[in-house]
């Protein structure tokens, strides 16, 4: 899964970053650049490669402003749907 979610983002991002340089602390708008509309096709991007639905709160880029934060919330959202 950790493989796969950088080499999303990566994907996404528009910054020279690849899978690689991505760390726990790696913040996804100062590092990877992000913005509004890359965040958006992340969101929808993980929900269809995962299937999983991210929570509305968490919709928010301010939720998730690191690589860690974002890898801990979708593992958590994973082990959830597969208790299901």
């Amino acid at each position: 899964m950790e493989q796969k979610l950088k080499e999303i983002l990566t994907h996404i991002s528009t910054s020279t970053y690849s899978p690689e340089d991505i760390r726990e602390d790696t913040d996804l708008v100062m590092d990877l650049q992000y913005d509004s509309v890359q965040w958006i096709t992340l969101i929808v991007e993980l929900e269809e490669k995962f299937g999983i639905e991210f929570e509305d709160e968490l919709l928010l880029m301010e939720s998730l402003q690191t690589y860690g934060q974002l890898k801990n919330t979708l593992s958590d959202m994973l082990k959830k749907e597969a208790s299901r």
